[in-house]
């Protein structure tokens, strides 16, 4: 009952009278830029991540995933493990957006963490992913020469080698 109450409160408050309540809280209706910026590096920090990580699945077979938080995931299919990515990074980005709307000053002063925590993780994971699909692919090469290539299990995928 209090929740349709406040409901109707709510949607019955004029607009003005609700703006200047987070003003006088020091809230604002509209995100800043820098956290605009920040939200976009770090969703495709986490997509770069994410496909790399797709790749390399791909081409190692199994979970190649490091990542204590995803490892769980990336054994789904590519596109749900791409929706569990923007998940993850639009609940850190929603995390960031509020603490830098808090009301208390030291987290609205610290709101960036979260995000360039997410963004360095993330990038760090995608270039270490990317590293070892270059390894994986030059040692596969190899083994292809040399006729002793055998698939991973539950790979199909052709491999070719490319001199």
């Amino acid at each position: 009952m209090k929740a349709i109450f406040f409901t109707i409160v709510i949607v019955l408050t004029p607009p003005t009278a609700v703006a200047q309540e987070l003003e006088q809280h020091h809230l604002r209706l509209h995100a800043s830029k820098q956290w605009a910026v920040l939200t976009a590096v770090s969703v495709a920090a986490a997509f770069t991540d994410a496909g790399t990580t797709i790749q390399m699945r791909h081409l190692v077979g199994g979970n190649p995933e490091t990542d204590p938080l995803a490892r769980p995931f990336s054994g789904l299919p590519g596109p749900a493990y791409i929706a569990v990515t923007a998940v993850f990074a639009g609940g850190v980005a929603y995390l960031g957006h509020r603490m830098e709307n808090s009301r208390h000053p030291v987290i609205r002063h610290l709101w960036w963490i979260p995000q360039v925590s997410q963004t360095a993780l993330n990038a760090s994971f995608a270039a270490h992913n990317e590293l070892n699909y270059e390894k994986e692919k030059y040692e596969i090469g190899l083994t292809i020469q040399a006729g002793t290539y055998r698939p991973p299990s539950g790979n199909s995928a052709a491999v070719q080698y490319v001199p």
